[in-house]
């Protein structure tokens, strides 16, 4: 990944509200593949499923219009 990526995802990252687990996936049909794969290699809990969001509805302060405007 780029480095201009990686500091726009940091940025992001860090306007989100607390709670949540973002999933970056392309479509929000994903997201329980997705998280069920990062529960098998240990990324997060079984009891952090609930927290995942996916990254369009995530409550990102400003919205998802903000956290397309970072990207």
């Amino acid at each position: 990944m780029s480095r201009a990526i990686d500091l726009r995802l940091k940025r992001l990252e860090a306007s989100r509200k607390p709670g949540d687990i973002t999933i970056w996936c392309a479509e929000d049909s994903d997201v329980p593949e997705t998280v069920e794969q990062m529960i098998a290699y240990g990324e997060i809990l079984e009891a952090d499923r609930s927290r995942c969001v996916h990254w369009t509805v995530a409550r990102i302060m400003g919205g998802h219009e903000r956290a397309l405007a970072v990207l």
